[in-house]
C-alpha cells in the first residue's frame, strides 16, 4: 500500500464529495485523513488515501478529475502527516519555544515542505510553492514545497507559528 495527499477544489454542491469519495473507493483506494482548507479561489479538500502499490499520482488525479474535481494536485505522504494538524501545531509549538533558532525547520515539519530557511529578502516571489513568512523581530522564512501549492490556511498557520519565534 502507497499514501497519497490528494488536493481538488471542488463545486459547493450536495453530493460532490460522495461523488469523490466514491471514485477513489473504486480504484481500491481507501481515505485514511480529510480536510477543507481556504485558498484564494475557493475551498480545496484535502484527502490523505491509501492506495494499492500499482495506483500511482496520474490515476488518483484522473480519477477524482473525473468525479468532478478541479486543480487537483497528488504528492506522495508520509504516514506522520496522519496526526491531526492541532496535535502537530502544539507539538510543533512546543519544540519552538525551547529552541527559537529552528523556526525554518519547524516550519517546514508543520507544512510538509521540501526545505525552508532565513530569507534574506527573497522579492518578488509568486509562485504559490514558494511561501514567505515574516517573523515579529523583522526577519522571515522562506518555504518551498514542489508540486502543491500552499494554501491561506497554511500561510495562517505558519504565521501564527512565526509569532512564537520572537
Amino acid at each position: 500500500m502507497a499514501l497519497w495527499r490528494i488536493r481538488a477544489a471542488l463545486e459547493d454542491e450536495p453530493g460532490r464529495l460522495a461523488a469523490i469519495t466514491a471514485a477513489i473507493a473504486a480504484c481500491g483506494c481507501n481515505v485514511f485523513g480529510f480536510s477543507v482548507q481556504t485558498h484564494e479561489g475557493g475551498p480545496v479538500d484535502e484527502f490523505f488515501v491509501s492506495t494499492p502499490e500499482e495506483i500511482g499520482r496520474f490515476r488518483l488525479i484522473e480519477t477524482v478529475s473525473r468525479a468532478g474535481g478541479t486543480q487537483v494536485t497528488a504528492v506522495p505522504a508520509d504516514p506522520h502527516d496522519l496526526v491531526d494538524a492541532p496535535t502537530k501545531a502544539l507539538q510543533l509549538a512546543a519544540a519552538l519555544l525551547a529552541a527559537p533558532d529552528t523556526l525554518p525547520e519547524i516550519m517546514a515539519d508543520l507544512l510538509g515542505a521540501d526545505d525552508a530557511w532565513w530569507d534574506e529578502g527573497t522579492e518578488g516571489v509568486a509562485d504559490s510553492t514558494v511561501l514567505i513568512v515574516p517573523v515579529p523581530d523583522g526577519r522571515r522564512v522562506a518555504v518551498v514545497r514542489q508540486g502543491l501549492p500552499f494554501t491561506m490556511t497554511e500561510a495562517a498557520r505558519a504565521g501564527a507559528l512565526a509569532a512564537l519565534g520572537r
